[in-house]
């Protein structure tokens, strides 16, 4: 008896194990404390091994995703319940919380990871040749065509061609560390729990 096209034991291997670091990183910065992160992210694996069946294969990185955000608001929400103790430490505390379950609510994720990104781009764009590098901005920054870099540069077009698939090869490779981030971040953006 076949599963639907649901999540196999296989493919939640490979999720959990390309996804687990990255979603306890992103749980952590929600919650501040590794082990509620750690907690968070195994709570939300055991919760899609449950549902596996049910799941279609092609959304499990998105529930996993949301699983994991959806529990870092309860976390904050049942943390500043729990302050109740402290009257005066709560008050401050529960404003903390609310900017906080905000903020989270209302991040994209990506932005947490841009000044890593653009730091990996800037020191791989450095290790470039000086006409590489120039390519590379012309086409990029300044939004030049092919023909015209190798015409400014007085260079052919298959060698204008050629410098920015390797670039591009070469960034796609120092940048895939954060691949699965942006696949999450699009897959869940349409997702609703």
């Amino acid at each position: 008896m076949e599963r639907n096209n649901g999540c196999d034991d296989i493919l939640f291997r490979q999720v959990f194990n390309d996804s687990r670091d990255m979603l306890e990183r992103f749980a952590y910065f929600s919650v501040r404390d590794k082990e509620a992160a750690r907690d968070i992210v195994s709570s939300a694996f055991l919760k899609l091994w449950e549902s596996r069946e049910k799941i279609d294969r092609d959304r499990i990185l998105p529930y996993i995703y949301v699983s994991v955000k959806n529990a870092c608001i309860n976390y904050r929400r049942d943390s500043a319940a729990h302050l109740g103790v402290y009257e005066n430490i709560r008050q401050r505390e529960q404003s903390a919380m609310e900017f906080y379950t905000r903020a989270i609510e209302s991040c994209n994720p990506a932005e947490l990871y841009v000044e890593d990104i653009l730091d990996i781009c800037r020191k791989r764009l450095g290790s470039y040749s000086p006409m590489t590098r120039m390519i590379y901005i012309k086409r990029m920054v300044e939004g030049m065509s092919y023909k015209e870099i190798a015409e400014a540069l007085d260079i052919p077009v298959k060698k204008v061609d050629n410098n920015l698939q390797s670039v591009m090869k070469d960034l796609r490779i120092a940048l895939a560390d954060y691949l699965h981030l942006f696949i999450l971040i699009s897959l869940a953006s349409g997702i609703r729990m």
